[in-house]
């Protein structure tokens, strides 16, 4: 009945709005319920209703920009990549700040778990290339690192409770 203004109202649609396709065949498409519901009030044959259907799409393409300006945009499926790419970037500042901290309690430190900090955390080493580079076990590094970040994070957070008592 209404099919045969189908395409013409996605068409028009299309051009009104910036739903894409889908969007537009779905306000087609609700167009078409909006004629159905008003058929017994519509008068006259049904392919002089073009007029009457262009306007009520019309409407509706002004209500979605409305719509649409007013949300926030969405994100579509497509972009998974972007997200993983807002993580690889949170990972990043979250391992600047810990460089950071760690640059910033570093004279807490004796010498020995110093190096190890620096090797780990500022040169970007693994645990292997520094026991090697140090001459001293995998684990003895592990251990280092493992006392040298404990005593570095409570002091921390010494320094935070003083800041905020103080």
């Amino acid at each position: 009945m209404f099919l045969a203004h189908f395409d013409t109202l996605v068409a028009f649609l299309m051009a009104r709005t910036d739903v894409g396709r889908h969007g537009a065949e779905d306000l087609a498409q609700e167009v078409m319920v909006r004629a159905w519901r008003s058929w017994p009030k519509l008068v006259g044959d049904v392919q002089d209703l073009g007029p009457w259907l262009r306007t009520v799409a019309r409407r509706l393409a002004i209500d979605t920009n409305r719509a649409r300006r007013a949300r926030p945009e969405e994100i579509l499926c497509d972009t998974s990549s972007n997200l993983a790419e807002r993580a690889v970037a949170e990972e990043h500042d979250r391992y600047v700040l810990d460089r950071v901290t760690a640059r910033a309690v570093m004279g807490l430190l004796g010498p020995r778990h110093r190096q190890v900090i620096e090797l780990y955390y500022l040169r970007d080493l693994d645990i292997r290339t520094i026991s090697r580079y140090l001459s001293v076990p995998e684990g003895t590094v592990k251990s280092r690192l493992h006392h040298a970040v404990r005593l570095m994070r409570r002091q921390s957070w010494r320094e935070l409770r003083g800041t905020l008592s103080g």
